[in-house]
């Protein structure tokens, strides 16, 4: 090759150099080039989940202490079997402390006997005062008694002693109903304030009552056959020795129905809007990796709550996963792709392609060796793809710009 040839290559690939860096170099950002591809178009919402039973029987606090009329309102758990025991009916599952019942009960024996004196001296009162009262009502009906006597063996006597023996009896005759109805009130008076002991002294053997029948409950059974899986406390830890339960988290464990198994997630806030009862999820199982599950969402919350863990607000979604090979159990976590959007055969470019001019959507689409502003309209996007309606066709090439 001649000489002269040689020079004429070597400036044509340096003119190629210096036009292929023009092309790509556009105010500190790297241009890259795309097409335009078509195909399946997904927007998703991913969350992270935990499996479980869709159905199960709850074993919790014993009924005693959701009562009103006993002071106990929680306990620890002195004692629990492990997580995962096959138990049958009636099997010993946990039991709980008993130091504050015991105390409970002593305090209501020192009640009751209080009030068992009480009555029997409010007896021996009434008794009295009741005795005293009939006394003075057979003193007054002696009285008029001889009133009447007197009054009989006047006739001989002046018309003034007649008049003064007669008023002596109709006050003798009232003086009497006095005391009769002095008696009444105070056997009512009496009567009132001996039910009222009755009534407390029923209240405290009922407390009494509920209370020994606790001390014989505080060892928990299982109601039925299965596997045994640990409740959660407040603090979404799992229950476990040591741990106090009552009235505000009554659940100590449960048998979960592991024929019916769902994914319990929480979609945050900003998602919610997208997600409906019935689409469909995609589950992997950290226990199973490399497999995936399907399921259906049945349940969307409808008030947001504090997602466990994490001080966002989100809403609660149970998805229920179709059954497989595969044994799942309760607590095992979930990778969760809810599909909120697909469309088929759709155009699609990365969303940092796109430029916005006020309401207006452009791309930079690649004509030759330059780049047009192209208007598009787009329809759904996901994390990294948008779907374009309008404005490109397949294998279009347009611009994607990405920070150096």
């Amino acid at each position: 090759m001649s000489k002269k040839k040689i020079i004429i290559a070597a400036l044509l690939v340096a003119c190629f150099v210096i036009v292929f860096m023009w092309l790509t170099k556009d105010g500190g950002n790297q241009v890259k080039v795309v097409k335009v591809c078509k195909g399946l178009f997904e927007n998703t919402v991913e969350c992270v989940g935990e499996l479980q039973a869709g159905v199960a029987i709850d074993i919790t606090i014993p009924d005693e202490m959701l009562s009103q009329e006993i002071n106990i309102q929680y306990s620890k758990i002195l004692d629990i079997v492990a997580e995962g025991t096959i138990v049958k009916a009636g099997d010993y599952v946990a039991s709980l402390d008993p130091a504050d019942l015991e105390e409970e009960i002593t305090r209501v024996g020192v009640q009751l006997d209080e009030y068992y004196n009480n009555l029997e001296n409010g007896k021996l009162d009434s008794s009295l005062v009741l005795m005293q009262a009939r006394d003075a009502i057979e003193k007054a009906e002696d009285e008029v008694l001889d009133l009447q006597l007197k009054k009989e063996q006047s006739v001989f006597e002046s018309k003034a002693m007649q008049r003064q023996i007669d008023i002596d009896c109709e006050k003798a005759k009232r003086k009497l109903e006095i005391e009769k109805r002095n008696y009444q009130q105070q056997q009512r008076k009496l009567g009132t304030q001996l039910k009222r002991f009755q009534d407390v002294i029923k209240r405290w053997e009922n407390e009494m009552n509920l209370l020994r029948q606790l001390r014989i409950n505080f060892r928990i059974s299982a109601p039925s056959s299965g596997m045994l899986v640990y409740a959660k406390a407040y603090n979404n830890t799992k229950i476990k020795a040591g741990t106090m339960v009552g009235r505000w988290a009554p659940v100590i464990a449960s048998l979960p129905d592991l024929s019916s198994i769902v994914s319990v997630l929480y979609v945050k806030e900003i998602d919610v809007a997208k997600v409906k009862v019935g689409q469909q999820v995609e589950i992997e199982v950290d226990a199973f990796p490399g497999k995936s599950f399907s399921g259906k969402i049945t349940k969307l919350a409808n008030i947001g709550q504090n997602i466990p863990g994490d001080n966002q607000v989100g809403f609660k979604v149970n998805v229920l996963i179709e059954p497989g090979d595969e044994i799942l159990l309760p607590g095992m976590t979930t990778r969760n792709k809810i599909v909120v959007n697909q469309v088929e055969e759709a155009l699609m470019v990365p969303r940092s392609a796109l430029i916005y001019d006020d309401s207006l959507i452009f791309v930079l689409k690649k004509e030759g060796l330059s780049f047009v502003k192209t208007e598009v309209k787009v329809g759904d996007e996901n994390k990294t793809m948008v779907h374009i309606i309008a404005g490109l066709s397949e294998k279009d090439r347009i611009k994607e710009n990405t920070e150096l």
